[in-house]
Parts: structure tokens; C-alpha cells; sequence
């Protein structure tokens, strides 16, 4: 799944065709991201239609200074892109997002069995009293 900004859920090929623009054209972006693994990210968002036109990587964490906000801003406007950003990293920016006129591109995991994923990590938890209690 792919999710857009609003929180609206959108299986992938919804998602591409959000980055579409008219005629076509694919929306282009400049992709920031302060998290551990950012091309992750910015392939998602070429699998999902966007044409990435800059990826910028910052240090996980990030607190992002004027100097970041002026280069987000000056890539914008030579690039004639779209700012997308992780939700994470909006968290961090605050008011600074809209100011910079940035996206989000909302990012969940789901499994198609999540038995599978409860039986991998039940050892490794010790369940709580009140847990113990419920299966009983």
C-alpha cells in the first residue's frame, strides 16, 4: 500500500496515478529524509510514479536548521519540483512545513498475515500480568 498526504489510504497504483499530474506528466519532487535508510524511501517514491528529481539525505536524528530550510527552498524553485518528506521528518519541521510548502508521504507497513509476524517475535516478549490474565 501506498498512502498520500491527508491520510488518505491508497493501494500503489492510486497512489501513482496521485502522482500524476495532467497529460501524464509525473509530478516531480525533491525527496528529504532524516531516517536511517532514505533511498528506501525515495524508491518508493519512484515505484509509486513520483520523478525525483533531488534526494537529500540528513543525519538520522535531524533537527533541521535555517541553513537546511534554505537549501529545501532553493531546490525547490531551480528544480520546479514538489517538496516530499516522510511524516516523521514533518513531525520535526512543525510550521516550518508549510512555509516550505513540503508533503508528506505517509509510509505503513502491513502484513498480509500478521500470525506469521506474532509468532516470530513471541519469544522475545514476556507477557504482562494483564496479558496472562486475558488468555485465560
Amino acid at each position: 500500500m501506498c498512502y498520500l498526504q491527508g491520510g488518505e489510504e491508497h493501494s500503489a497504483e492510486q497512489a501513482r496515478q496521485r502522482l500524476y499530474r495532467q497529460k501524464e506528466a509525473r509530478l516531480r519532487v525533491i525527496a528529504f529524509a532524516a531516517i536511517a535508510r532514505p533511498e528506501k524511501f525515495f524508491n518508493l517514491l519512484e515505484r509509486c510514479g513520483a520523478e525525483v528529481a533531488a534526494r537529500l539525505s540528513f543525519d538520522d536524528p535531524r533537527r533541521f536548521t535555517e541553513q537546511d530550510y534554505a537549501t529545501l527552498s532553493k531546490l525547490r524553485q531551480e528544480k520546479g519540483a514538489q517538496l516530499v518528506t516522510t511524516e516523521k521528518d514533518v513531525a520535526r519541521m512543525g510550521d516550518r512545513l508549510a512555509t516550505l510548502g513540503a508533503d508528506a508521504f505517509p509510509v505503513t507497513l502491513e502484513f498480509d498475515d500478521a500470525a506469521i509476524l506474532d509468532d516470530a517475535l513471541g519469544g522475545l516478549f514476556k507477557p504482562s500480568d494483564e496479558a496472562r490474565q486475558a488468555r485465560r
